[in-house]
């Protein structure tokens, strides 16, 4: 279901287009890894310490001297990124544009699909197949014309 920065599998509702959209981002697109994203976060925004720690970057003293404020720090920068720049699917961060990105990949693929099907409905016409025959290619035909309806409603 559609939550307001997250997209998990439907449960008690078989979703076709929904869950194949699923599928096609996470076979597409690589997840961030929330806690590489904290740190460079870290390092790039605080100067390097002197003393004692010059040799450690930010990220690494913060984790070393105070866990706690730094899982805290790491809870309230995915908070902030999920609000804005990222999207969380099955419990994983993708960033939001390239979710949208993979979505419009996903209806070109659909459309090429549709393409495809129209010129094998066709063929069949002019070949003379059994009407039964074209009446299933049709309603398939039909069924992706479909897909790439549904597959539109979702924004990111």
């Amino acid at each position: 279901m559609w939550g307001k920065n997250n997209l998990t599998r439907p449960k008690n509702q078989h979703n076709t287009v929904m869950e194949a959209l699923i599928n096609y981002i996470s076979d597409t697109l690589t997840p961030i890894n929330l806690r590489n994203e904290y740190d460079l976060y870290l390092d790039d925004e605080f100067e390097f310490p002197s003393g004692p720690f010059q040799s450690m970057y930010p990220s690494d003293v913060l984790k070393t001297m105070d866990e706690i404020k730094y899982n805290l720090g790491c809870r309230e920068f995915i908070n902030d990124k999920a609000e804005n720049e990222w999207l969380e699917i099955d419990s994983l961060y993708y960033a939001r544009e390239d979710v949208e990105q993979a979505r419009e990949d996903f209806i070109l693929e659909l459309k090429i699909e549709v393409k495809e099907r129209k010129e094998e409905v066709n063929s069949m016409i002019a070949d003379k197949y059994p009407q039964e025959d074209i009446d299933e290619a049709a309603k398939k035909l039909l069924e992706v014309e479909n897909q790439i309806k549904e597959a539109k409603k979702y924004i990111f």
